[in-house]
C-alpha cells in the first residue's frame, strides 16, 4: 500500500503532520468516533500485526505490552508518559501541543483494550505547566474508559 493509500485508509496515522486538529470539536469533524469502540481488544490483533513499536529508543512492540497489561490479574491505570526523559528532545512536548486529541486518544484506546479503570498522562515539567491544553471528555458523554 502506497504511503497516500495508508494515510487515506487511516486518517489519525500522520495526522500530527498534516493540520492538526488542536480543539475538540474540529477534532471530532475531522477523525469521528474512536475505533474498537465495540470491540477493544482487537487493538491489540492489529496492533500485533502492524508491527508497530513504541516511540522510545528500544522500539518495544506495543501489543507486547497490552497483552501483558490485558492478562495479569486485576484493573490497571493506563499511565502515558509525556514527561521528555530522553536528553535534548522535545518530541513529547512537541507531538502534546501539535496534536493532544491524538495523544488523549491513544491514551483512552489503550485503557479500553486492557479493560483499566482510568487513564493518566504524565507531562512532566513545573506544577502548573500544560502543553497539552486538551481533554478527552466528549461532551455529554464524559471520560467513558470502558
Amino acid at each position: 500500500m502506497s504511503q497516500a493509500a495508508t494515510i487515506a485508509a487511516h486518517p489519525r496515522l500522520l495526522a500530527a503532520t498534516w493540520h492538526p486538529a488542536t480543539d475538540l470539536s474540529a477534532h471530532l469533524r475531522r477523525f469521528g468516533a474512536l475505533p474498537y469502540r465495540r470491540a477493544p481488544r482487537l487493538l491489540i490483533t492489529d496492533l500485533r500485526a502492524a508491527g508497530l513499536t513504541g516511540r522510545g529508543g528500544a522500539a518495544f512492540p506495543v501489543h507486547r505490552k497490552l497483552e501483558a497489561v490485558a492478562s495479569a490479574p486485576g484493573r490497571p491505570i493506563v499511565v502515558g508518559n509525556g514527561a521528555e526523559g530522553e536528553p535534548a528532545s522535545s518530541k513529547d512536548k512537541t507531538l502534546l501541543q501539535a496534536a493532544p486529541h491524538l495523544v488523549l486518544d491513544g491514551l483512552q484506546l489503550a485503557a479500553q483494550a486492557v479493560d483499566a479503570i482510568s487513564a493518566v498522562l504524565s507531562q512532566g515539567g513545573s506544577a502548573g505547566s500544560n502543553p497539552v491544553g486538551a481533554t478527552s471528555e466528549v461532551p455529554g458523554q464524559g471520560p467513558d474508559l470502558r
